[in-house]
């Protein structure tokens, strides 16, 4: 039951590829009743991060081709994209050191967030649907701060 305060929205992993050691397969689940809240955007920003630290460069996943709004956002962070057998395509996403790197999307400001620790790692670890929403306007105070602290050349 995807209301229930007690069961998680989403999991995400990642695997790292034997034979190329610097990439990894990953994979971003969300419940079908939380998909296009940015659940599955929080997740994989999170594991982005953990795989940075710890050596990975590369994501590759696999997207169901007609999935237009994960492709869209997987292209926002720069990747690239293949066709595959089955109506799958083979995703490539290039995980900047510095997130600051990408390009000044929606996409990207979330996973510059949780960079900047903006979003606090147990709430994207535990997201529940009972404190989703909180999570997401603590997200945007903050972010509108450290937006207007940027402009004025300072740090909160």
């Amino acid at each position: 039951d995807a209301d229930d305060p007690e069961l998680g929205l989403g999991i995400s992993r990642y695997v790292r590829i034997e034979e190329e050691p610097s990439a990894a397969e990953a994979a971003v689940t969300v419940v079908d009743a939380h998909h296009g809240r940015g659940v599955g955007l929080l997740l994989l920003s999170a594991l982005s991060r953990s795989a940075v630290a710890n050596g990975i460069t590369t994501f590759r996943g696999y997207v169901l081709e007609d999935n237009e709004p994960m492709t869209r956002m997987l292209r926002d962070l720069g990747a690239t994209t293949q066709r595959e057998a089955g109506g799958l395509l083979r995703v490539e996403v290039p995980l900047p050191t510095d997130p600051n790197q990408l390009a000044d999307t929606p996409v990207s400001r979330v996973f510059k967030a949780v960079a900047r620790e903006m979003v606090p790692p147990f709430a994207v670890r535990f997201l529940h649907a009972s404190f989703f929403s909180s999570v997401l306007r603590s997200f945007a105070r903050r972010h509108q701060a450290a937006d207007r602290s940027e402009a004025r050349g300072t740090k909160d």
